[in-house]
């Protein structure tokens, strides 16, 4: 049984669990009786009807918030790293995690006899609580599960449950520790079993203020950040939006996932002006009005493998240039000239093969970060962009976004979440 199968079988008796022990709040007296809770029992299958369930969907998932110690459960999972994130990122945590209960309840119904769950024994002390119930498969299997509740402002709230000695908390625990050296959003997508990352979306940004996590990639562009960089709202939709007169700073984010396993990168940009006289291939006339960079791996003097996809003002659409200089990319030509000036613009590329073609070798398992560059310093003209929608996707999922755009040009269907930017029904 792989990770995600395990985690989905625990956290669907977490939530049967809950929907035995918490309706009515039983446990806010100590003297509750666990023939109350075998009443729950009883009514469990009714409950948990899969068709009215699945109807009531916002309602299943309003009663889960209600019901489990997500704070505590949070802390308890990500460790240090909760206290690290951002209030937004936390929220954010907890609703993927309550998403994924929902998600595992609806699936894991038909494999059990609701109407079998058995209570055999309550055990409580002043803000603790410990269950034991005995949950039948239909195969005639039976398991053996414990719940451990905890008191909050009079209310008895999940936290934890343990099955075959093995506890859920623990187990979304080892896939935090498991994932620690990778970005913040590859351990949401992987709670969430989503088969994307949002690596960016700058929803979490500000107007006038770079989003949250980036910088001045050198330490020389700081002064000159803020006045190029800033996060911008159209339509209810933020987005980072750039503008360069002749300064040229880049901005940068550390983001480590695993390439391997989602090796497919879409964004979506879209550009208002063209450094007049650019060309990538020469150093003195080296702008692109836009630039995403993928920074693959560093060495130990900190000089960096990368690939720059560019939108250019006059080299045709797949062109490379490698000006075979320390420290500089390999530059890809997605988009050129001026035909679609003010049109956003989905571009999607493999970061596997492409790192395979450019530099005829496998690519390291983990990326190092991502940067941005719109630039018109070399030319000294003016160069104007917008950026949104960084995703990551793995290889299985992203082969129906490509089916779903084949020339790569017209708007990307939202993921789950963003619906507001949908123009086409698809599902990755």
């Amino acid at each position: 049984m792989n990770r995600n199968d395990r985690l989905r079988n625990m956290t669907f008796l977490w939530l049967v669990l809950t929907l035995v022990c918490l309706p009515g709040h039983i446990f806010a007296e100590p003297s509750s009786s666990s023939k109350a809770v075998e009443g729950y029992v009883t009514a469990l299958a009714e409950r948990l009807d899969r068709e009215a369930v699945a109807q009531n969907r916002k309602s299943v998932r309003e009663f889960l918030l209600a019901s489990f110690d997500f704070m505590g459960t949070g802390q308890a999972i990500l460790k240090k790293r909760w206290y690290k994130i951002t209030v937004e990122e936390r929220k954010q945590f907890i609703d993927v995690f309550a998403n994924r209960l929902a998600e595992d309840l609806l699936e894991r119904v038909p494999e059990y006899r609701l109407d079998g769950i058995t209570v055999e024994g309550i055990e409580e002390k002043q803000h603790e609580a410990r269950v034991r119930l005995l949950v039948p498969f239909k195969s005639g299997a039976t398991l053996e599960v414990y719940c451990q509740l905890r008191r909050f402002r009079g209310q008895w709230l999940i936290h934890d449950m343990t099955m075959d000695e093995k506890g859920l908390v623990k187990a979304y625990r080892d896939l935090a520790r498991f994932l620690r050296k990778q970005a913040y959003s590859v351990l949401v997508a992987e709670v969430a079993n989503q088969g994307y990352i949002v690596l960016e979306d700058f929803s979490h940004g500000h107007n006038s203020t770079l989003a949250n996590g980036w910088s001045e990639w050198r330490e020389k562009d700081r002064d000159n950040v803020d006045t190029v960089y800033t996060v911008v709202e159209e339509d209810g939709n933020h987005y980072l939006h750039a503008r360069d007169n002749r300064t040229s700073p880049a901005v940068y984010r550390p983001l480590s996932w695993d390439l391997h396993k989602y090796p497919i990168l879409t964004w979506r940009w879209r550009v208002w002006k063209l450094p007049e006289g650019a060309d990538e291939r020469y150093g003195e006339i080296n702008d692109s009005a836009a630039g995403i960079y993928i920074v693959y791996s560093r060495n130990f003097l900190g000089i960096p493998t990368q690939i720059k996809y560019v939108w250019s003002t006059s080299l045709p659409i797949g062109t490379v240039a490698d000006r075979k200089l320390i420290a500089r990319p390999k530059v890809v030509v997605l988009q050129s000239g001026p035909e679609k000036l003010g049109q956003w613009i989905t571009q999607q590329v493999n970061l596997y093969e492409d790192f395979k073609r450019l530099w005829g070798k496998m690519p390291p398992k983990l990326s190092v970060g991502i940067g941005i560059l719109t630039d018109a310093n070399a030319t000294q003209t003016e160069a104007e962009a917008d950026y949104d929608d960084i995703v990551v996707w793995s290889a299985n999922r992203s082969k129906r976004f490509t089916a779903a755009y084949p020339d790569t040009t017209k708007t990307m269907d939202a993921y789950p979440g963003q619906p507001s930017r949908q123009e086409q029904s698809f599902e990755p």
